[in-house]
C-alpha cells in the first residue's frame, strides 16, 4: 500500500514504502516532461534525438505566435534554420525513403492530383514536431502540479488501476491547450449574445471543461471521475493530431514514475508558461528519491 505524507501545505511529500536510495534535486519539466515527447516524435520522424535542444529553440517562436507575439530577429533566424533543416530531410527521404513517418508521408503525397509540394511536406513535418512535444510536455507538468496541489488524490493515483482515466481527468481539469482562436464565417446566436460574421473569437476549452451543466463539481480534481467528452484536445476535425500519442506517453510516464520514485516533492515554485493559449510549465523543481 502506498503512503502519502503531507506534513504541511507547503511541503507535500509522496512516499513509496520501499527504502529510498539515490536522492537528488531535479527539474520535472527539463528532465522528464520535455525530453520524453521530443525523443519519441524525433524517433517517429527519423530525426536524431540529440537535436532536442534545437527542436525546443525552433518551436518556441511558433508557439509564441499562437498568442500573437511578433517574431524577433533571432526567432526569424531560428525558423529559417528549422525550415532549411526539414527541406533537407524531405530531400533525403524522397531520394532514399526509410521506415519513418516523413518517408510515409512523402510516399502518400506522391499519389493523385492533390500531391503535396515540398513546402507542404516541410510545413506538415514542422506541425508534427511541435504538436508532438508541446501538448505532452504541458500535460505531464499539469498532472504533477495537480498532484502536488491535491495530495489525497495523488495517494489514489499511486494505486489506481486505470491510469488512462487519471490522464483524462488531468486533461479535463487543466488542459494543455486552454483555447483556440477562430474567425466566424457567419452570424452566430450564443445565448443572449449575437456574434457577428468575421468576428475573432476565443473558444475556451478550459472553461467548457469546468461547465457546471456538464460536470458535477467541475472545479474539483477527482481521479476517480469518468471525464468523457471533455475538450482537452479539441474536437471534431480540429482534434489535436497528437492526442492519442500524448495520452500514451503521459500514461506510460506516470506509470514508470510511480513505480520507480519513492519520494517526489516540490522544491520551490514552479514557473508557468506565459501563454493565453497553452497552459503548462517551463520549470518545476522537485526533490526525488528513487526506490530500491
Amino acid at each position: 500500500m502506498h503512503r502519502l505524507a503531507c506534513p504541511c501545505e507547503r511541503n507535500r511529500v509522496f512516499h513509496h514504502p520501499a527504502r529510498a536510495a539515490v536522492q537528488r534535486e531535479a527539474d520535472l519539466v527539463a528532465q522528464v516532461a520535455f525530453p520524453l515527447p521530443v525523443r519519441v516524435i524525433a524517433a517517429a520522424l527519423g530525426i536524431p534525438g540529440e537535436r532536442q535542444d534545437d527542436f525546443k529553440r525552433w518551436s518556441n517562436p511558433l508557439v509564441g505566435r499562437l498568442d500573437g507575439q511578433s517574431f524577433t530577429e533571432s526567432a526569424v533566424a531560428d525558423i529559417a534554420e528549422m525550415t532549411a533543416y526539414f527541406h533537407e530531410v524531405v530531400r533525403e527521404r524522397t531520394a532514399e525513403p526509410g521506415e519513418d513517418l516523413v518517408s510515409w508521408i512523402i510516399a502518400g503525397a506522391a499519389k493523385g492530383d492533390d500531391a503535396l509540394t515540398a513546402r507542404d511536406l516541410v510545413s506538415f513535418s514542422t506541425l508534427l514536431l511541435i504538436a508532438g512535444n508541446e501538448t505532452t510536455t504541458n500535460l505531464l507538468g499539469n498532472a504533477y502540479h495537480a498532484f502536488f496541489q491535491h495530495p489525497a488524490q495523488y495517494e489514489r493515483v499511486m494505486g489506481h488501476p486505470d491510469l488512462g482515466r487519471v490522464i483524462e481527468e488531468v486533461l479535463r481539469y487543466d488542459a494543455p491547450v486552454q483555447g483556440i482562436v477562430r474567425l466566424t464565417n457567419h452570424e452566430v446566436d450564443l445565448g443572449d449574445v449575437v456574434i457577428p460574421r468575421d468576428a475573432v473569437v476565443m473558444i475556451l476549452f478550459g472553461s467548457a471543461n469546468r461547465d457546471e451543466t456538464r460536470w458535477t463539481d467541475g472545479d474539483v480534481f477527482d481521479v476517480d471521475r469518468e471525464p468523457r467528452d471533455h475538450l482537452g484536445f479539441g474536437s471534431g476535425i480540429h482534434l489535436c493530431l497528437g492526442a492519442h500519442l500524448a495520452r500514451l506517453e503521459a500514461t506510460i510516464a506516470l506509470d514508470v514514475l510511480r513505480s520507480r520514485v519513492a519520494v517526489i516533492e516540490p522544491r520551490g515554485p514552479a514557473t508557468r508558461l506565459r501563454s493565453a493559449i497553452l497552459r503548462g510549465f517551463t520549470a518545476m523543481p522537485v526533490h526525488v528519491e528513487a526506490t530500491t
